[in-house]
C-alpha cells in the first residue's frame, strides 16, 4: 500500500492547486446567444467549464489563478459581468 501512496504524493504534487470562481452576467438577450455559445465551446474545450447554464447567465470554472479567472471574465461577451472566488469546505 506504500507504493499506492507515493504515486499519489507524486501525482498529486506536479499539479497546480485548482481554485474555482463562478462568472455571471445578465440574462442575456436572445441575440447574443451565438456570441455566448462561442464563448461556451471556448470554457469547455480549454477545460476549466465545471458547470454553466447560458439561459441563467452563469459559468463555474476551475483554473490555477484568480488571474486566470479574470482573463476568462473578461472574454465574455457581455458588458456587465461578476466574478467570485468560490471556497471549498473540508
Amino acid at each position: 500500500m506504500i507504493w499506492i501512496d507515493v504515486w499519489l504524493d507524486v501525482l498529486f504534487a506536479k499539479r497546480s492547486p485548482a481554485m474555482r470562481f463562478l462568472i455571471l452576467i445578465e440574462p442575456a438577450d436572445p441575440a447574443d446567444a451565438p456570441a455566448l455559445t462561442r464563448y461556451h465551446e471556448e470554457l469547455v474545450d480549454a477545460g476549466v467549464l465545471l458547470a454553466g447554464d447560458l439561459s441563467a447567465g452563469f459559468w463555474l470554472l476551475e483554473v490555477d489563478s484568480p488571474a486566470t479567472a479574470a482573463e476568462w471574465a473578461r472574454r465574455a461577451p457581455c458588458d456587465d459581468v461578476e466574478i467570485r472566488e468560490i471556497a471549498e469546505s473540508r
